[in-house]
């Protein structure tokens, strides 16, 4: 054969037959398509995980908004509470500081007993509690 046949005719030349050719014709076919479905798969699957990641993120980022929030309202009920004792214990002079002291403990003693509490009414909080304390 020579270099001025056209493509086809060379093609089955180079394959070493018509049988061979229409094998290889074949073959790439059939791989192109399972090449091409476990694309399709492998991009769906990572969609997915991609969905469930920024679900996840999502959720922390929401979790970690609530918590800020909580602190700020349980930062300011400190601030707001410590600063009226303050003001409370300045007829005590010069034993303000003192006085200060012993109520900030009481006050401390009552929100432990507090978090206590609403440990104890919480499922996985109260279970938390006993490993901690061994009850």
């Amino acid at each position: 054969m020579s270099n001025d046949e056209p493509g086809i005719l060379k093609q089955v030349a180079n394959a070493g037959g018509p049988t061979n050719w229409a094998y290889n014709k074949i073959t790439q076919f059939v791989l192109g398509m399972v090449i091409g479905a476990v694309t399709g798969v492998a991009d769906s699957l990572a969609g997915a995980l991609g969905a469930v990641e920024e679900s996840f993120r999502y959720a922390g980022s929401q979790g970690a908004a609530a918590f800020a929030t909580v602190e700020s309202a349980v930062v300011g009920a400190l601030n707001f509470v410590f600063g009226e004792v303050e003001t409370a214990v300045a007829w005590a002079g010069p034993l303000g500081p003192l006085v200060y002291l012993v109520v900030a403990a009481v006050l401390f003693a009552l929100a432990w007993r507090l978090l206590r509490a609403v440990a104890d009414s919480v499922p996985i909080a109260s279970g938390i509690q006993t490993l901690v304390e061994g009850k």
